[in-house]
């Protein structure tokens, strides 16, 4: 019974060092406002100094009671070790640094997928374009760096006849160029790279698609109707080249033609005489295979034309191959062609003369 009470007074002693230990730790913690690390080690520094208390009585209290531990004093000293924080387990998370998109190069990007990104686009309606909705992965056209991707831009510009068009119907009126170019290289990275390149994307700039997923495209309906818009866009292919075939053939009709004019009309200059020369230096003439007995007679127009001067029948020469091209042009009109983007004529509204001349309106 004595030891039990030598004992019991051991914790009641422990217990009220403790409490004036933490007494005094509130204090410290109260009065000490400079910094939360300070703060830090000097818990740690009066948690350790208590353990260190407690294990020196619980030794001494041991040796007393003839080396018979007590569970009690244990299990107390195994709680507080418990509650105590470890200072190297202690670790501040990392910064995650945002790293810049992935620049596509001019090699990576053909014909055929940026057909696909303008069908893609077509579909959508302009104030959701200009919006920028409906459009994934919004953080990284937010990042677009449009200087980092000029060579590209250069590249798909040139390759893509449809995409200048549609870059020149939205930008500047509907929205910007940076923006636009940064919607087209956002799709582009979707169709070349898949659906693990959009979530490495996302992961990247901190984009959560779940709850960008109502402003994405939608491609399964799109898949749905793709096979409606293919045989649609199969068919505008096939009547594009037709008009394509057809205006090389005419082409190649009106260069023809071209030729021959050009031919008679040099044919005609080396069969005229030149004044300058004498008689004897005049150039040979391919004599007629048959013999006249009269003579020439030569008309109006003709002996009047001779009689001009060499600069005067040059300027005659060249009025009369332009208006000789402007005739070859109407005949080309009206023999070949019942289409009304070949016919002659003016818009009312700007005067210009060409069918498929820059609109007027915006």
């Amino acid at each position: 019974h004595g030891n039990d009470e030598e004992i019991l007074n051991r914790d009641l002693e422990v217990d009220n060092e403790d409490e004036e230990e933490e007494d005094s730790i509130q204090e410290d913690s109260s009065n000490s406002d400079t910094s939360v690390d300070s703060n830090e080690e000097e818990e740690g520094e009066v948690l350790n100094r208590e353990l260190r208390v407690n294990d020196e009585q619980e030794i001494n209290g041991a040796t007393q009671i003839a080396n018979e531990p007590s569970t009690a004093q244990e299990d107390h000293n195994q709680e507080n070790k418990k509650d105590q924080p470890n200072e190297s387990t202690i670790t501040t998370p990392p910064k995650i640094q945002t790293p810049a998109p992935a620049i596509l190069t001019p090699n990576s990007i053909n014909l055929q997928t940026l057909q696909t990104i303008v069908k893609t686009l077509k579909k959508l309606p302009y104030k959701q374009l200009k919006q920028q909705k409906k459009i994934p992965s919004l953080t990284y056209i937010q990042n677009f760096d449009l200087d980092a991707h000029l060579p590209s831009v250069a590249h798909i510009v040139a390759l893509s006849p449809e995409l200048r068009n549609l870059h020149y119907t939205l930008v500047p009126g509907r929205m910007k160029e940076d923006a636009f170019f940064a919607m087209i290289f956002c799709l582009l990275r979707q169709h070349m790279y898949g659906e693990e390149e959009e979530e490495d994307v996302s992961r990247e700039v901190g984009l959560d698609l779940s709850q960008s997923q109502p402003q994405s495209l939608d491609v399964d309906n799109a898949n749905n109707n793709n096979t409606e818009y293919s045989t649609k866009l199969q068919m505008k292919l096939e009547q594009v080249q037709q008009e394509n075939t057809r205006l090389v053939k005419l082409i190649q009709e009106t260069q023809s033609k071209l030729d021959q004019t050009q031919a008679q009309l040099s044919s005609l200059q080396q069969s005229s005489p030149s004044p300058s020369l004498p008689n004897n230096q005049k150039p040979q003439q391919q004599q007629p295979s048959t013999s006249h007995k009269g003579t020439w007679k030569m008309d109006s127009e003709s002996r009047e034309f001779l009689q001009l001067d060499e600069i005067l029948k040059e300027n005659l020469r060249s009025e009369k191959k332009k208006r000789l091209m402007e005739v070859q042009t109407q005949m080309k009109f009206i023999l070949d062609s019942d289409d009304v983007h070949d016919s002659f004529g003016e818009w009312d509204c700007c005067g210009q003369t060409d069918y498929y001349a820059h609109g007027c309106s915006r």
